[in-house]
């Protein structure tokens, strides 16, 4: 076992602190705990994830450079997510693994972080340290009134798909007409995965993922797909 050193041990118990806040709650919703991570699946292959995430310690040396890279550490933020199990199924990161019985957030296919719902900003962080207790009660609130909300509403796939078609924000992964289109596959609608699958294929891409595209069609049910002309770039990121 390694030995924490001091200062960074504060901060563990800061965290496990705030944690300790909200994780009664999270019980009595359904979720499961494991370390800073809560799941909870109200259908099959969709699973909910909440994580609390400490800010790591950069190497010596390391520039901080304001709103652009800063130092995180002594601090911690919140993460939202969905995993689904058609998606795990094909990505390239999880496609020759079994879809675990317990997700960390990295493994989702809708992200969104506490601290954006909260304050309209993409990245927000709390101090581990002060008083934790009050920081632990005014994250659990937070999550109570903003976070939980969230993941009730997209943890279903009726229920993204019907954000989706509404036109409505759900999250800003870029894969996100993927994800859809599995969804679609999956709930039987076959013509909607079909044509959200190929609009994202001819979207702007680099050439590894449209490669990796036309491995993934025929699990959307398309042999053929069009060719890729002005619209497609495939010197472009993903």
């Amino acid at each position: 076992m390694i030995a924490l050193m001091p200062k960074e041990s504060g901060y563990v118990q800061a965290m496990e602190t705030v944690i300790a806040a909200t994780a009664p709650h999270m019980k009595t919703r359904g979720f499961r705990k494991r370390r800073h991570t809560f799941n909870r699946a109200r259908e099959r292959g969709a699973v909910a994830v909440l994580n609390f995430q400490m800010g790591r310690s950069e190497p010596p040396g390391s520039y901080v450079i304001p709103g652009f890279r800063n130092n995180l550490y002594g601090q911690f933020t919140v993460n939202l997510g969905i995993a689904f199990e058609e998606m795990w199924s094909v990505d390239i990161s999880s496609a020759d693994r079994s879809f675990p019985r317990f997700l960390n957030e990295y493994d989702c296919h809708l992200r969104l972080r506490l601290g954006t719902l909260a304050t309209a900003r993409e990245d927000a962080w709390w101090p581990l340290d002060g008083d934790m207790t009050r920081t632990g009660r005014e994250v659990a609130e937070l999550i109570e009134r903003l976070g939980l909300p969230w993941l009730e509403r997209f943890d279903t796939r009726r229920a993204v798909l019907a954000a989706w078609e509404r036109h409505e924000p759900i999250s800003g992964e870029g894969r996100l007409p993927l994800v859809i289109a599995l969804l679609y596959r999956h709930e039987g609608e076959i013509e909607k995965a079909r044509r959200t699958f190929i609009h994202y294929y001819l979207s702007p891409h680099n050439k590894h993922h449209v490669e990796w595209l036309r491995g993934v069609a025929p699990r959307i049910g398309i042999d053929e797909l069009p060719e890729r002309g002005l619209k497609g770039d495939d010197s472009a990121d993903p």
